[in-house]
Protein backbone atom coordinates (compact mmCIF):
# COMPACT_ATOMS: atom_id res chain seq x y z
CA UNK A 1 0.00 0.00 0.00
CA UNK A 2 1.55 3.36 -0.98
CA UNK A 3 -0.60 5.64 0.83
CA UNK A 4 0.40 4.38 4.68
CA UNK A 5 4.34 5.42 4.22
CA UNK A 6 2.70 8.81 2.44
CA UNK A 7 0.06 9.12 5.44
CA UNK A 8 3.04 8.28 7.84
CA UNK A 9 5.27 11.01 6.55
CA UNK A 10 2.24 13.17 7.23
CA UNK A 11 1.75 12.79 10.92
CA UNK A 12 5.19 12.61 11.67
CA UNK A 13 6.07 15.70 9.14
CA UNK A 14 3.87 17.89 12.53
CA UNK A 15 1.24 18.96 9.73
CA UNK A 16 -1.13 16.64 11.30
CA UNK A 17 -1.58 18.63 14.22
CA UNK A 18 -3.22 21.79 12.03
CA UNK A 19 -4.79 18.97 9.94
CA UNK A 20 -6.90 17.59 12.74
CA UNK A 21 -5.53 14.41 12.26
CA UNK A 22 -3.51 13.86 15.91
CA UNK A 23 -0.16 15.15 16.79
CA UNK A 24 0.11 16.32 20.90
CA UNK A 25 2.63 19.41 20.31
CA UNK A 26 1.98 22.34 18.03
CA UNK A 27 4.78 22.81 15.96
CA UNK A 28 6.71 26.58 16.42
CA UNK A 29 5.63 28.82 14.10
CA UNK A 30 7.97 32.07 13.38
CA UNK A 31 5.74 34.98 14.09
CA UNK A 32 6.05 36.23 11.06
CA UNK A 33 4.93 33.42 8.93
CA UNK A 34 1.58 32.47 8.54
CA UNK A 35 -0.63 30.01 10.80
CA UNK A 36 -1.16 27.77 8.49
CA UNK A 37 1.26 24.77 8.04
CA UNK A 38 3.20 24.78 4.60
CA UNK A 39 3.97 20.73 3.64
CA UNK A 40 6.40 21.58 0.55
CA UNK A 41 9.31 19.80 -0.06
CA UNK A 42 12.83 21.98 0.93
CA UNK A 43 14.45 23.78 -1.95
CA UNK A 44 17.84 23.26 -2.41
CA UNK A 45 20.34 25.55 -3.18
CA UNK A 46 24.03 26.24 -3.11
CA UNK A 47 25.16 28.29 -0.91
CA UNK A 48 26.56 31.58 -2.07
CA UNK A 49 26.32 30.16 -5.54
CA UNK A 50 26.62 33.64 -8.08
CA UNK A 51 25.78 32.60 -11.41
CA UNK A 52 28.68 32.48 -14.29
CA UNK A 53 28.77 33.91 -17.49
CA UNK A 54 30.29 32.06 -20.62
CA UNK A 55 32.36 35.14 -21.14
CA UNK A 56 34.20 34.80 -17.84
CA UNK A 57 34.73 30.41 -18.65
CA UNK A 58 36.20 31.23 -21.93
CA UNK A 59 40.08 32.11 -21.81
CA UNK A 60 41.78 33.85 -24.75
CA UNK A 61 44.47 31.49 -25.83
CA UNK A 62 48.36 32.83 -26.35
CA UNK A 63 50.15 31.16 -29.64
CA UNK A 64 53.47 32.05 -30.59
CA UNK A 65 54.95 30.41 -33.67
CA UNK A 66 58.42 29.66 -34.54
CA UNK A 67 60.33 28.55 -37.53
CA UNK A 68 63.90 26.98 -38.17
CA UNK A 69 65.67 27.37 -41.32
CA UNK A 70 65.19 23.84 -42.60
CA UNK A 71 61.81 24.81 -42.62
CA UNK A 72 60.53 23.40 -39.05
CA UNK A 73 57.70 25.09 -38.22
CA UNK A 74 56.55 25.00 -34.28
CA UNK A 75 53.32 26.25 -32.42
CA UNK A 76 52.75 27.36 -29.04
CA UNK A 77 49.26 27.33 -27.77
CA UNK A 78 48.89 28.35 -24.06
CA UNK A 79 45.88 29.20 -21.95
CA UNK A 80 47.57 29.75 -18.35
CA UNK A 81 50.14 31.73 -19.21
CA UNK A 82 52.88 29.10 -20.94
CA UNK A 83 52.65 26.93 -17.68
CA UNK A 84 51.28 24.31 -19.71
CA UNK A 85 50.99 24.57 -23.47
CA UNK A 86 50.35 22.41 -26.87
CA UNK A 87 53.38 22.52 -29.00
CA UNK A 88 52.47 21.83 -32.85
CA UNK A 89 54.97 20.45 -34.84
CA UNK A 90 54.57 21.12 -38.88
CA UNK A 91 54.14 17.19 -39.54
CA UNK A 92 50.81 17.21 -37.32
CA UNK A 93 52.27 16.03 -34.16
CA UNK A 94 51.12 17.41 -30.84
CA UNK A 95 53.10 17.64 -27.52
CA UNK A 96 51.62 18.46 -24.43
CA UNK A 97 54.89 20.17 -22.43
CA UNK A 98 54.86 21.38 -18.94
CA UNK A 99 56.78 24.95 -17.84
CA UNK A 100 60.46 24.05 -16.26
CA UNK A 101 62.45 25.96 -14.35
CA UNK A 102 65.20 28.18 -16.64
CA UNK A 103 67.85 31.08 -15.53
CA UNK A 104 65.89 33.03 -18.36
CA UNK A 105 63.13 32.70 -20.83
CA UNK A 106 60.30 30.54 -21.01
CA UNK A 107 61.40 26.37 -20.93
CA UNK A 108 58.57 24.09 -21.50
CA UNK A 109 59.22 20.18 -21.18
CA UNK A 110 57.43 16.85 -21.78
CA UNK A 111 57.08 14.02 -23.98
CA UNK A 112 61.07 14.00 -24.94
CA UNK A 113 60.87 17.39 -26.54
CA UNK A 114 61.90 20.40 -25.22
CA UNK A 115 61.44 24.27 -26.46
CA UNK A 116 63.31 27.19 -24.56
CA UNK A 117 62.49 30.84 -25.94
CA UNK A 118 62.64 34.45 -25.19
CA UNK A 119 61.75 37.14 -26.84
CA UNK A 120 62.04 36.46 -30.83
CA UNK A 121 64.25 33.48 -30.53
CA UNK A 122 64.22 29.57 -29.30
CA UNK A 123 65.45 26.62 -29.40
CA UNK A 124 63.92 23.03 -29.75
CA UNK A 125 65.39 20.26 -28.28
CA UNK A 126 64.44 16.76 -29.75
CA UNK A 127 66.08 13.37 -30.06
CA UNK A 128 69.35 15.11 -28.57
CA UNK A 129 69.22 17.20 -31.78
CA UNK A 130 69.11 21.40 -30.72
CA UNK A 131 67.33 23.62 -33.39
CA UNK A 132 67.73 27.23 -33.38
CA UNK A 133 64.11 29.16 -34.04
CA UNK A 134 62.83 32.68 -34.61
CA UNK A 135 59.74 33.62 -34.19
CA UNK A 136 57.24 33.66 -37.26
CA UNK A 137 53.82 34.69 -38.82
Amino acid sequence: MKIIPFFLAFLLSGCASFAGLGGDAEPEINQQSSKHCSCSAPTLTKPNATPTSKSSVVKKANEISFCSADGLRLKLRSYDEFDTAVLSISEGEYKALKRAVSASGVLLVGDGVQVHFKSDEGIYSASGKDTPLKKCE
